[in-house]
């Protein structure tokens, strides 16, 4: 649209006030006349005669639209993969940490005989040490992003307030497929669980099976399968449930936990704000305060109490000291990480 265009709008638009407004605006719309529409005789900068928003979903196809001059702008987020693809052609392009992923554990007790593996606490929270936060920034993600452990964004100032406990979790989940085997197996064991001569876990004579559900839209799908390999490495019996995300929702947020359709999901949340004092992510992604979902109902009868208490103290700012808080704060990212709720990936 013309200056003048514009003009002409905010007059039509001024009209339809009251008195005190229209002369209000008016005058600035007076004093700013002069100088705008002697600006509008020549272009300075970047002026658009036209803009042409269009729907498409292909991220390959949109490169090739990139490189030939038919589309100048994307504003949503490329697929790491495609991060070759616009180095190579010189495209401007900007890094922004938006979302991060992990694995959502399903800790049900199932009701149809089927035995869950992650309802053993032992069994989810050695699952930190069975995945390399390395190899999936590095040859999921392209290196672009960076290992997270803690429920704390590691890119946030409360981060370093809790720096001593954050970094003590982050050294206990840190990658070591022997330590995370040793714990498996204990808590296998616990269980009653026996390992057969083909390498595969038992529970009452069947295979000890996990099912994952995995997005097929973008880095899920890799993240997904590296789990499941890791798992199947060691004897479960891993069904992968491939699936686009609309359909995938229809089993991990509609289902009943108890129902066994799932033991893992591959999630991914978005960070809204870097923020200055994260008062609510341990309530909101550890207990039921927050999200009205099936899989949230079960997580107060399976994390400790004070660990749900700290999570609601923190919550409802029952502190009256900056020492209070950041303790409670420390005590609250401690013992989530215990609960294994979540496995954290990368942001």
């Amino acid at each position: 649209m013309s200056a003048h265009g514009s003009l002409t709008a905010g007059i039509r638009y001024v009209e339809q006030g009251g008195d005190m407004r229209r002369l209000v605006i008016l005058v600035c719309l007076i004093a700013l006349m002069v100088p705008v529409m002697a600006y509008a005789t020549e272009r300075h900068g970047t002026w658009f005669d036209e803009a042409i928003f269009f729907e498409e979903s292909d991220q390959a196809k949109i490169l090739q639209m990139m490189e030939t001059g038919e589309a100048q702008f994307f504003a949503d987020p490329f697929a790491s993969e495609n991060m070759p693809a616009i180095q190579d052609e010189g495209l401007n392009y900007k890094l922004s940490y938006g979302v991060f992923f992990g694995y959502l554990i399903n800790v049900a007790e199932f009701n149809n005989g089927a035995y869950n593996p992650f309802h053993n606490q032992k069994v989810r929270v050695a699952l930190n040490n069975l995945v390399d936060r390395d190899y999936i920034v590095d040859d999921i993600m392209n290196g672009l992003g960076v290992p997270r452990v803690t429920t704390v964004d590691p890119g946030s100032p409360v981060y370093a307030e809790i720096f001593e406990t954050a970094r003590a979790v982050e050294i206990m989940a840190s990658y070591n497929e022997d330590k995370a085997i040793a714990q498996i197996e204990e808590g296998l064991n616990e269980d009653g669980c026996v390992k057969g001569d083909d390498g595969k876990w038992y529970s009452n004579g069947e295979p000890v099976t996990v099912i994952a559900v995995i997005c097929v839209e973008d880095e899920r799908k890799e993240m997904g399968d590296y789990l499941s390999d890791q798992l199947g490495k060691i004897g479960f019996t891993v069904n992968r449930l491939y699936k686009a995300e609309p359909e995938a929702t229809l089993v991990w947020v509609l289902s009943a936990p108890a129902d066994g359709k799932w033991n893992f999901y591959v999630e991914d949340l978005c960070m809204e704000e870097i923020g200055m004092a994260s008062v609510c992510d341990h309530t909101s992604l550890y207990t039921e305060m927050f999200w009205p979902v099936t899989f949230a109902t079960v997580w107060k009868d399976n994390l400790d109490p004070d660990c749900r208490q700290a999570c609601l103290d923190m919550m409802n700012g029952n502190y009256t000291t900056i020492a209070e808080r950041h303790d409670m704060l420390a005590r609250a990212e401690a013992c989530t990480y215990q609960s294994g709720f979540h496995i954290w990936l990368v942001k």
